[in-house]
């Protein structure tokens, strides 16, 4: 958001309101909040728990975008290895019977111009060639005009998509430039002034195409107010930790390490497992926000099929597989509420510890089982391509909040000491005291002025006027010479 003060400084008054104005811009925050909602990438099928558990699992999480002229509402999903900022010109036939298409799609507008002749060799994740346009987009009530490709050679059905990285190679040698991201552009047109960005739920509550909102600019304690289910106390500058994301590659990935990952069983402090360190690095996990579950390390699959055996010997429980890029491998049961609670009671409770973000993670029983139809679903499911890593997604990260920056290539938290106490809801922020400061600083400058301009001004500096002068304004006691004289001996 820009700021622009014109004032002429020809006047003592004038001089004061600039100082204030002054104040408010310094402590004035340039963020954008974006909603977000989740929608599967197949269309909704219950005609078996396989095409559920695809319902349930394989998401992408949609940025609700209002561009162009007239003002449309787009749906593009967010993407956390690529950098490209993309619309497509799809209509719902495109998705054909396959894909879901219950989309806000985009539509030419007449405030659309080609900024580059010719098609765009472009580094992409999802394509290659492209045009490259400048249309209108909306952020908190301003318009602003960003840049964006239209490809030509789209590799899936999309919508298009807001790359989240600021820097990323994929083929080519040369990335796209950090100004052509959609995070970069944001902040090169001053609508946010930072390169953070925080996805926050609107509900505890697991739920089909939940919804959230995406916080560009500022960091959660900036804000000084509620986010999402989070209350503004949960989120104090003092207890801000910070873990180094990984780089592979060009291109940095959501993922950290972790200095302990250990099995607990059921709801107790039993150790089960602390998880094998030897040829595999278990430690690793990457954050995964287009995901509904939790993918374990393929190589720990035993550590929780034995818990499901006896119980699919008994046709109580089911052990199949769905293919998306690759082949998943997941658990479900009957709705039997008693099976369930056997289950539970033995199934692997996961606890992740990081010394930087001076937290324990921990994966209950309830993070990671959902009714869905006539079925019972494990959430924790396995990849056949990853042996060695976790993957954490929805049910984690609903759990737990995080903050991004690209730039410096860290990821923030505020851990678990910042967590309110019964008593300390009624506290007041660091943020809120900063502006309460600032606003009686204000108030008493202008009260100052006030007093000053209309009522000190009078009695000290202003001359009387001819036709204000009174009798009573003159002494006229008569002058003795004689004490003076004496004085002066």
């Amino acid at each position: 958001m820009s700021y622009k003060l014109f004032i002429v400084l020809n006047n003592s008054k004038y001089l004061n309101f600039f100082l204030i104005l002054n104040l408010i811009f310094i402590f004035s925050n340039c963020q954008v909040k974006i909603p977000l909602k989740y929608f599967p990438i197949f269309k909704y099928n219950d005609t078996n728990p396989s095409e559920i558990f695809k319902s349930l699992i394989l998401i992408r999480l949609y940025a609700n975008i209002d561009m162009g002229n007239p003002k449309i509402s787009i749906q593009l999903p967010l993407y956390f290895d690529s950098n490209e900022f993309f619309i497509c010109n799809m209509t719902k036939a495109n998705f054909g019977d396959k894909y879901f298409s219950d989309l806000k799609l985009f539509k030419n507008s007449e405030s659309m111009k080609e900024v580059d002749d010719g098609v765009l060799e472009v580094s992409g994740y999802f394509f290659k060639l492209a045009f490259s346009y400048i249309d209108n987009f909306y952020f908190n009530n301003d318009k602003y005009s960003m840049e964006f490709y239209l490809p030509l050679d789209i590799d899936e059905i999309l919508s298009g998509g807001i790359g989240m990285q600021l820097n990323a190679y994929h083929n080519y040698s040369e990335p796209n430039p950090k100004e052509k991201s959609f995070i970069g552009a944001l902040k090169s047109k001053k609508i946010t002034n930072n390169y953070y960005y925080s996805i926050f739920y609107n509900s505890k509550q697991n739920s089909k195409e939940e919804e959230g909102f995406l916080l560009l600019g500022n960091l959660p304690h900036e804000e000084g107010t509620d986010l999402g289910y989070y209350q503004k106390s949960q989120f104090k500058s003092e207890y801000i930790k910070t873990a180094s994301l990984k780089i592979e590659g060009n291109i940095i990935v959501n993922k950290i390490k972790m200095d302990k990952v250990v099995a607990l069983k059921g709801n107790k402090e039993e150790l089960i497992e602390d998880f094998p360190n030897t040829s595999f690095d278990y430690l690793t996990v990457e954050i995964d926000y287009n995901n509904g579950g939790i993918v374990a390390p393929k190589n720990l699959q035993k550590y929780f099929s034995r818990v499901f055996e006896k119980y699919i010997n008994s046709k109580e429980c089911f052990n199949e597989t769905i293919s998306y890029h690759d082949t998943h491998y997941f658990y479900y049961c009957k709705n039997n509420k008693e099976i369930i609670s056997k289950i539970k009671s033995e199934f692997p409770r996961i606890v992740f510890k990081n010394n930087d973000l001076s937290s324990n993670f921990t994966l209950d029983l309830d993070d990671l089982f959902i009714e869905e139809k006539d079925y019972i679903f494990c959430l924790l499911y396995f990849d056949s391509r990853i042996k060695n890593y976790w993957k954490l997604g929805k049910p984690f990260l609903k759990k737990y909040q995080f903050s991004f920056n690209y730039d410096d290539k860290y990821l923030s938290y505020y851990y678990k000491e910042s967590e309110p106490s019964e008593t300390s809801n009624k506290g007041i922020s660091t943020t809120s005291l900063l502006i309460i400061i600032v606003a009686i600083v204000i108030i008493v400058s202008v009260g100052t002025f006030l007093l000053f301009r209309f009522y000190l001004y009078e009695k000290l500096f202003r001359k009387k006027r001819a036709n204000e002068l009174d009798d009573r304004d003159y002494d006229y006691t008569p002058k003795n010479d004689n004490e003076d004289i004496s004085l002066n001996i």
